[in-house]
């Protein structure tokens, strides 16, 4: 089937090849859209869709499609049941208020094109298989959002209403951005990109590791969870809740280029912890709220020129252990031992320091105590310059 005029008006149009169908002019319509062929279909940057009800492709042959057409429906639903290559941009909008969901059921070939997607507030976007070859794949909006494995130029989701869930592998060589409403739930490891930003209404689940050449922002009402095999590492800066209230709960490490690691907002340990921004210049870690450890140990090591701050209280015991920084400051500490190995410059205790085992605080300038020591077995203070014990 070769169609090379436009398809001006009808109701409903249903194409069945047993070999090959070329559509090079669009497509308008007020019913359903059927295209189905056993050889590849394949649709011209001219054959635009335009259909008052679902377009579907594939349902009942084997072939595979390669499209640069563009498809709109009212509110109803768009499916690619085969493999899909991209002959140019695409952009796939189910128009409308209500729910039209937008489905991959195979594989997506990009070919470095752009791939633009928009299920509205209430439809379901759902990529069953993986997307490679590069190209922008950006989606506007849509409820539940579900990704395979990705390989693209960037990501960007605008809004998901519901939820986000990249199950798969992303490798990005630009940007990724992905904001939800609701919930976003990574299961699969961010292998590469530039800046990476999450921001999301409710939840963040991390479960896989996160690996960017530029920043990291990761951004929830809710609460924020990073397993053990979340660990990041970041040519950038690392910020958690700088523009949102959710707490953190981590049980993964955090590597940057002499960049900071901030958290802005409560952080409760799931597991041992590792926080280094490693290099030779200034990159400076700051807990800008708690700390509880739940028995948890966490190192920190900020360099020799980066400042270590912890403002609010740490909690729940676990070994303390700072490698290195230049400026530290640290307010109460209850944990089983403290372990300064080197400062720079100086080391401030402002609170109560309640330790099981030893505290330990080696600086090449100064160490002041202001709060208490209530507790601990062996005590070892060893300054470059001088020592203040104020209480």
């Amino acid at each position: 089937i070769v169609q090379n005029g436009a398809v001006t008006s009808g109701t409903n149009l249903d194409y069945d090849a047993g070999t090959t169908i070329g559509v090079n002019a669009a497509i308008t319509v007020s019913g359903t859209v059927d295209i189905d062929a056993t050889g590849v279909t394949t649709i011209a940057a001219a054959g635009d869709i335009d259909a008052g009800s679902s377009v579907t492709f594939g349902a009942n042959k084997t072939g595979t499609l390669t499209t640069a057409g563009d498809v709109d429906t009212s509110d109803d639903n768009v499916t690619f049941t085969r493999a899909v290559t991209l002959g140019g941009s695409v952009d796939i909008d189910t128009t409308g208020t209500a729910a039209g969901n937008i489905l991959f059921s195979a594989t997506i070939a990009t070919a470095g094109n752009n791939l633009d997607l928009d299920a509205g507030a209430a439809g379901n976007i759902t990529l069953s298989g993986a997307v490679s070859g590069g190209g922008a794949l950006t989606v506007r909006d849509a409820a539940v959002q579900s990704y395979q494995a990705l390989t693209v130029g960037s990501l960007n989701i605008q809004d998901a209403t519901t939820s986000v869930t990249l199950a798969g592998a992303v490798a990005a060589t630009a940007t990724i951005d992905v904001n939800s409403g609701g919930t976003i739930v990574q299961n699969g490891a961010v292998t590469s990109g530039t800046n990476l930003d999450y921001d999301a209404g409710s939840t963040i689940a991390i479960n896989a590791a996160i690996g960017v050449s530029g920043t990291v922002d990761i951004d929830a009402t809710g609460v924020t969870t990073i397993a053990a095999a979340g660990a990041i590492t970041a040519g950038g800066a690392v910020t958690f809740g700088a523009d949102k209230t959710g707490t953190l709960t981590t049980s993964g490490d955090i590597d940057t280029t002499d960049d900071n690691v901030t958290f802005t907002r409560a952080v409760t340990l799931g597991g041992n912890v590792d926080i280094d921004t490693v290099g030779t210049a200034a990159g400076n870690i700051l807990f800008s709220s708690t700390i509880a450890t739940g028995g948890n140990n966490l190192a920190l090591d900020a360099g020799a020129a980066g400042n270590v701050t912890l403002t609010g209280a740490v909690t729940g015991g676990g070994d303390l252990t700072v490698r290195d920084g230049d400026v530290q400051s640290y307010a109460a500490l209850t944990v089983n031992s403290l372990d300064i190995l080197d400062a720079t410059t100086s080391v401030t205790l402002g609170g109560t320091v309640t330790a099981t085992t030893t505290i330990d605080v080696n600086s090449g300038g100064t160490i002041v105590q202001n709060g208490a020591i209530a507790s601990g077995t062996n005590l070892d203070y060893d300054a470059g310059s001088t020592i203040a014990i104020n209480a």
